[in-house]
């Protein structure tokens, strides 16, 4: 009688498994056989299959690059801010919420890349103060020593956002060149005679195509 009852269990212990291990991870697909791991591309169905962690990725191949990370931001010098917070820095820190604002007019900043790149267009970002005081007029140069200047671009009469913590439009350099070295000379407020000049970034661009 005990082995009857000991036979009978092992029966259904065997049919207990077997159900268990159709319902948990079958993977069976009567189209084909594909096997694929974390760096396999091999598909035996014919298929393509590609890793993503190896696949290329276009993107980074064609499109805009901002240039602001390419600068060697300990050479950038140019007219003092108001205070020690509001300096010239500040417009490549990539954050609206800082200005560069100077007692006046006239003013300048220049800087050095950490190699020679391309940019193809520019655009300013306002700041949280008065629009009158917003780069009206200005020429941005390169140079490939810092010392002789090519100029790139110039603007005059320009209008940007009046509203606070917005981009401008972007302006576009006819015949872009590589340099090391860049320098923007502010000429021009909004309202000239406000002895006051500011806004809150200055982003720069490459443009790769593929």
């Amino acid at each position: 009688m005990k082995k009857i009852i000991s036979l009978i269990l092992a029966a259904m212990l065997v049919l207990a498994t077997s159900a268990m291990l159709n319902s948990c991870g079958d993977n069976t697909d009567d189209g084909g056989d594909t096997t694929t791991t974390a760096n396999d591309t091999t598909d035996t169905t014919g298929a393509t299959v590609t890793d993503p962690a190896t696949e290329e990725n276009d993107e980074t191949l064609a499109g805009d690059i901002d240039l602001q990370p390419k600068m060697d931001i300990s050479t950038v010098s140019g007219t003092p801010g108001a205070n020690e917070t509001e300096g010239p820095t500040n417009i490549f820190d990539g954050d609206s919420s800082t200005k560069w604002c100077a007692l006046q007019e006239g003013v300048s900043v220049e800087w050095k890349m950490i190699e020679p790149v391309t940019v193809n267009y520019y655009y300013f970002t306002t700041a949280n103060d008065a629009p009158e005081r917003n780069p009206a007029s200005w020429v941005f140069y390169g140079s490939v020593d810092g010392a002789n200047w090519v100029e790139l671009d110039k603007v005059e009469g320009a209008t940007l956002p009046t509203d606070f913590f917005t981009d401008s439009e972007k302006f576009e350099i006819e015949n872009p060149q590589t340099f090391e070295y860049y320098k923007l000379e502010i000429t021009e407020v909004a309202v000239p005679g406000t002895e006051v000049t500011q806004f809150s970034e200055f982003n720069f661009y490459q443009t790769v195509e593929k």
